[in-house]
């Protein structure tokens, strides 16, 4: 049995509408974390040369 709200064949299903969002929703967090350390560490190298 089929959970599937969405026409199959547009290849779209429930499933892979929500493991697409969770998809951005990680690839988000991960980029952020990476600005934040980034911005942390360079923050930290010009308070260091002063």
């Amino acid at each position: 049995m089929e959970c599937s709200f969405l026409p199959d064949h547009d290849g779209l299903s429930v499933m892979s509408v929500a493991v697409g969002s969770i998809y951005l929703l990680l690839q988000n967090i991960v980029s952020t974390v990476i600005r934040v350390l980034g911005y942390a560490f360079m923050a930290r190298l010009v308070s260091q040369g002063e």
